[in-house]
């Protein structure tokens, strides 16, 4: 039995055998290279990896809060449209701002029902500029119920500047 076994291992490691073999040894050898290869790479753009590992290290790395580049690319968006002359438009941006602020409050498990609401229960040591923003909640409560209100290029920037001091206090812009 034993010749047998060393029979069979000396054909099969046999030179006219291995050199048959040396082809698919290759082309097997580079698939599961590159299968390896695809594997890490899809781990690593997954968005579990970017979760678990990615945040903190890029929260550490760029003394940025995790997800933030969403919001600061939503606020970048809201300030060209204030620029611009088009009425809708600023109605548009003073809209969005509100919406972003009433989001990220709720996120922050602040209650209240508006945003003015939210504000007056909010910590007033976190947000250190609120009453600018109190202050200009009745327009834009205006702007928001009513498609009429005027809105002027001066009253959409002192709007959006309320709401973007409220926004820095929670450095978010």
């Amino acid at each position: 039995m034993r010749e047998l076994f060393l029979e069979l291992s000396r054909r099969i490691n046999g030179p006219e055998i291995q050199a048959y073999l040396w082809p698919w040894q290759l082309v097997l050898g580079s698939i599961g290279i590159l299968l390896v290869a695809a594997y890490i790479i899809l781990f690593m753009k997954s968005s579990w990896f970017q979760v678990a590992f990615g945040a903190d290290w890029r929260e550490f790395l760029t003394f940025r809060a995790f997800g933030l580049r969403p919001r600061q690319r939503l606020w970048k968006k809201i300030r060209k449209r204030l620029e611009t002359e088009k009425e809708g438009e600023r109605r548009r941006a003073v809209e969005e701002a509100h919406h972003m602020l009433k989001e990220i409050l709720s996120r922050m498990g602040i209650a209240g029902g508006t945003v003015a609401e939210r504000l007056k229960n909010a910590d007033p040591f976190v947000f250190i500029h609120k009453e600018a923003l109190l202050g200009v909640q009745g327009a834009v409560e205006n702007i928001l119920q009513s498609s009429d209100t005027g809105l002027s290029q001066e009253e959409a920037e002192r709007i959006i500047r309320a709401y973007e001091q409220v926004l820095a206090d929670l450095d978010v812009v």
